[in-house]
């Protein structure tokens, strides 16, 4: 059986979203900000969310969850999620910060400074002000 990649149909009057070969209506719920990064968490918000007949739910996941320290990567909560919702025949829609969170900088802005401060190079507020060292 060949794996279809989930993708958008033309129909005469829309778009379809198609999942495995079928038209999909997603009745999606949004959790919050962090709560996919606790598998034990989501133990107890799958059948909830199964109770609520959503089908869908979108979660983030951060480059802090998947990569703790330079180089050492760790899959194993984002992997224990997604075998929750394979168990609650749950589709999932995953927002990964990459960089940045909730539209700030200060979610990895210690880290990247720490990482790369020999080749930043930190302006005035007035020239980058959406860039701001806490404290």
């Amino acid at each position: 059986m060949q794996v279809q990649i989930p993708h958008l149909r033309d129909t005469p009057t829309s778009k379809q979203l198609v999942i495995n070969g079928e038209p999909f209506l997603m009745c999606a719920g949004e959790l919050q900000n962090s709560s996919f990064t606790s598998s034990k968490y989501m133990a107890e918000a799958w059948p909830k969310l199964a109770e609520g007949n959503f089908n869908t739910v979108l979660g983030s996941v951060t480059w802090e969850q998947i990569e703790p320290e330079e180089d050492r990567f760790d899959f194993a909560e984002l992997d224990e999620c997604l075998r929750g919702a394979r168990r609650h025949d749950m589709k999932l829609v995953l927002l990964w910060f990459g960089s940045f969170k909730n539209g700030e900088v200060s979610f990895c802005l210690k880290r990247l400074v720490a990482r790369c401060a020999d080749d930043i190079l930190l302006t005035s507020s007035e020239a980058s002000p959406r860039i701001r060292l806490p404290g």
